[in-house]
């Protein structure tokens, strides 16, 4: 009886959608990244390398999350406000 509850709770738990997605968990990990790169001093120097590595596309919703959130990470609101109108537009 307990290995059915077991294996019961854990097929209704494993069914579950996972809470965070992949495009925001690897936004969360570059965000980390670049709050660690401005302590160090060295978060305009990340930007730039994730800006010659990553495309960004407007139809691509993930480089553009990494993106505006390392923007954040960095305290430029504004770049990231602009990136955002940039792709709102047609």
């Amino acid at each position: 009886m307990r290995w059915w509850l077991v294996s019961s709770f854990l097929l209704v738990t494993a069914s579950r959608p996972p809470s965070v997605t992949l495009d925001q968990s690897a936004a969360l990990v570059h965000y980390a990244k670049a709050q660690m790169a401005r302590h160090l001093g060295d978060g305009e120097r990340y930007l730039l390398e994730l800006d010659q590595t990553t495309t960004l596309d407007r139809h691509t919703a993930l480089p553009n999350q990494e993106y505006l959130a390392l923007l954040k990470a960095l305290g430029r609101s504004g770049d990231a406000r602009r990136h955002l109108e940039d792709m709102m537009r047609p």
